[in-house]
Order: C-alpha cells, then structure tokens, then sequence
C-alpha cells in the first residue's frame, strides 16, 4: 500500500517523534550556548530564530572565546505538543513548555521540517508569561 503524503491528512508528528526532536533541541541549545558556539546548534534552528540565535552566540564569543561562564542548562518541563494534521510539505508541530530561563515564562517552539528524511529545526520560538498562553489554540489549528 503507498501513501500519498501530498494528498492524506495525516499528523505532522508522534508525540514520541515530537518529544524526540524537543530533546535534541535542548541538547543542542545547552552545548551551543555554553561554548558560544552556534555550529553546535545549527542544525535544529532555522530560518529568523537561527539568525538570531547564531547572532547571539557570535556576540557572546566575542566578549568570552573561551565559552559562557554564566551558563546555565536550558531545562523544559510540563511540555505539551499541538500535532495539527496536514497534507504534503513542511509538516510542523508546536512544543509548549515551562523553561528554567525567562523566569516563569513558557517556552512556545514551532518546530518545522521540510521532508521526511529532514530534522526537526527550530523556526519560531517566544516566550510567553504563565497564564498566557491562548486557551483553544489546540482546537484552532485542527489537531
């Protein structure tokens, strides 16, 4: 039997994939920001928040070469995943979390990849405040 993925209305993701790439993420973001070393995580940010993101690092080095001496762990917590259903290319899914950073804000992630043999990048990240985050966004992005 072949799927069409262009045609069937499928989920973007599993939630294990999901929390897969979640990790990853964060594994690459702790090893990046505590070296100031944006190849560390070049390949799970994409796009505006990878500029950012690399801008980031490159200003931090400038000021200490030898890594981030104030770096903390990133730790996310209480996460919950918005998997819409799609047709075709890029699939995307959203991770909400509590970060250890940003005080007690929520760490809001679209993730994003543009084939099936393609990571999960990074693509759009904002921090919102407890409370914040929309109720119903679930429900509005047909998941």
């Amino acid at each position: 039997m072949v799927v069409h993925g262009e045609r069937e209305v499928l989920p973007s993701s599993t939630r294990a994939e999901a929390a897969k790439a979640l990790a990853q993420f964060t594994t690459a973001y702790n090893k990046a920001d505590k070296a100031y070393d944006s190849s560390l995580d070049a390949d799970h940010v994409t796009g505006a928040l990878g500029d950012i993101d690399a801008a980031r690092l490159k200003a931090g080095h400038a000021i200490n070469p030898d890594g981030n001496p104030s770096h903390t762990p990133l730790r996310l917590t209480d996460v919950t995943y918005t998997i819409p259903k799609k047709a075709g290319w890029p699939r995307w899914f959203v991770a909400d979390a509590a970060g250890n950073k940003g005080g007690s804000a929520r760490w809001v992630m679209v993730f994003q990849r543009d084939g099936l043999g393609e990571p999960w990048q990074v693509s759009y990240l904002t921090l919102m405040a407890a409370g914040q985050v929309p109720e119903g966004y679930r429900e509005g992005l047909g998941c």
